[in-house]
């Protein structure tokens, strides 16, 4: 044998040969081909138990991985789905910026006080240093949970330095992705969405509201100054007045609105103003910049500034919030 075959032999010199190719590997060029694929990883008994059966999921952990750099298997490996978010196992987050063009090195070590440090280069960019300490753990309320943070808190300790740090310094390549030993330690969000036919709704009965009050700002426009200084009609004497009806004190806001007189076609409200601020609050959905935008169209701009000056509504004004509010109503229920 000789030296130059002895040198090839031991691994310092491995010239390309023939014999030499790539691993196999499977890549869907299709959407179909990626569904057949995650199917088949869905009934193996190779697949994580988040996506046992679950060809869905499958489909979306290859798709994230993709986009971060890994392969299908890879993906369904190193990615886990925690409180509904997608999320990397620490030691696939480091490889994922370890590909990254950018990466240079990284320095992950204990201080004296038994700080958890971690040092990530990138190129054009200072080291970045990111700490986790035995106080942080406490702040945490990390040294009473269960599990991990009490049979290997020194590697908890070291990856959740890991994470602050690649993720300050590779959001690009990370996408987003959170580590998933700090996933598992996130409270989930309760997060309440409004609908959006009814945020539709909402908008076109304010836009309708709008072009109304243009149109009686232009018709006293028309009339001319002297028309503005009283707002009320003079009422001629021949003019039938309906005797108003008296309604208790404790009259609920539905009954006041059975109770209420009928003048010139509008029904007189007989609640008090925080009744009409609740009924037009509910409408809105409890949403305080329609139900303000509302009041403010029905009654003019700056009339309502603070809540105190709900105080100040008088029965009139009352009055045009309840009748502007069914028409409103009416409005809803026609496009519905």
């Amino acid at each position: 044998m000789t030296t130059k075959n002895m040198v090839a032999t031991t691994g310092q010199q491995l010239p390309a040969t023939p014999e030499r190719v790539k691993p196999y590997q499977i890549v869907p060029k299709t959407m179909q081909e990626a569904m057949d694929f995650a199917t088949v990883i869905a009934k193996s008994d190779l697949a994580p138990k988040d996506f046992k059966d679950k060809p869905g999921n499958v489909l979306i952990a290859m798709q994230m991985g993709a986009e971060v750099g890994l392969s299908p298997m890879a993906s369904i490996q190193n990615i886990a789905v925690i409180n509904g978010r997608p999320s990397l196992w620490g030691d696939s987050m480091l490889a994922v910026c370890q590909t990254h063009k950018d990466f240079e090195w990284i320095k992950e070590y204990f201080d004296e006080q038994g700080t958890a440090v971690c040092i990530v280069k990138r190129k054009g960019f200072e080291p970045h240093t990111q700490t986790f300490s035995l106080k942080d753990v406490t702040l945490g309320g990390y040294d009473k949970k269960p599990g991990p943070w009490q049979t290997s808190r020194k590697r908890m300790m070291q990856l959740r330095a890991r994470s602050f740090a690649l993720r300050d310094r590779f959001a690009d390549a990370l996408r987003g992705l959170v580590m998933a030993e700090e996933a598992m330690d996130m409270e989930p969000v309760q997060v309440t969405v409004m609908e959006p036919r009814k945020a539709d709704q909402d908008t076109r009965v304010l836009d309708k509201i709008t072009q109304g009050s243009k149109k009686v700002d232009e018709s006293q426009d028309a009339k001319g100054p002297d028309n503005l200084k009283n707002d009320t009609p003079p009422v001629p004497d021949n003019t039938i007045t309906q005797k108003e009806t008296t309604v208790p004190e404790n009259t609920s806001c539905a009954e006041g609105n059975e109770a209420g007189n009928v003048i010139e076609g509008e029904i007189l409200y007989a609640g008090s103003p925080e009744d009409i601020y609740k009924e037009v609050m509910t409408y809105f959905d409890n949403t305080k910049d329609s139900a303000h935008a509302f009041i403010t169209e029905v009654l003019g701009k700056g009339r309502i500034k603070k809540m105190k000056d709900l105080q100040t509504l008088t029965q009139d004004e009352m009055t045009k919030l309840w009748n502007s509010l069914q028409e409103a109503k009416a409005m809803t229920e026609e496009e519905s």
